[in-house]
């Protein structure tokens, strides 16, 4: 009997160590250019009688179909990503969020906050030539 209780015991760590590989999903990679990193002063907060100003950075990633924008601030609590402005890498959509493959390999997740549609090559050119006037 004390044996029989080991071994269900034995199964459930093992399917609890299962659960997040069973659950992860395949993520969809997009190649991806930085466009740039943008920062802004958003204010200022009072820390030990000096004002502190409030900076918040955004990084614009590039598809072939959408630029994507994230925030982030400079510094340990919230870094943003490790990654190279006019440099290339991959991105994956989930949701509301943005997984990026940073410049070491390592990955890293962004709430999305703007999404701007590319136009089409072909809507850029126009195969009608322009009438004379």
């Amino acid at each position: 009997m004390e044996n029989s209780g080991c071994m269900k015991c034995a199964l459930c760590l093992l399917a609890l160590a299962m659960t997040p590989l069973l659950s992860a999903k395949d993520r969809v990679w997009q190649d991806a250019t930085v466009l740039e990193m943008k920062s802004e002063q958003r204010g200022t907060y009072a820390a030990l009688g000096a004002n502190v100003p409030i900076v918040m950075t955004w990084v614009y990633f590039a598809t072939d179909t959408t630029i994507y924008a994230v925030p982030c601030k400079i510094g340990r609590r919230h870094p943003c990503p490790d990654v190279t402005v006019n440099g290339h890498t991959k991105i994956a959509v989930e949701g509301r969020n943005l997984r990026i493959l940073q410049d070491d390999g390592s990955e890293t997740k962004f709430p999305i906050v703007s999404k701007i549609a590319r136009p089409a090559a072909s809507s850029l050119t126009s195969t009608t030539p322009a009438k004379p006037h």
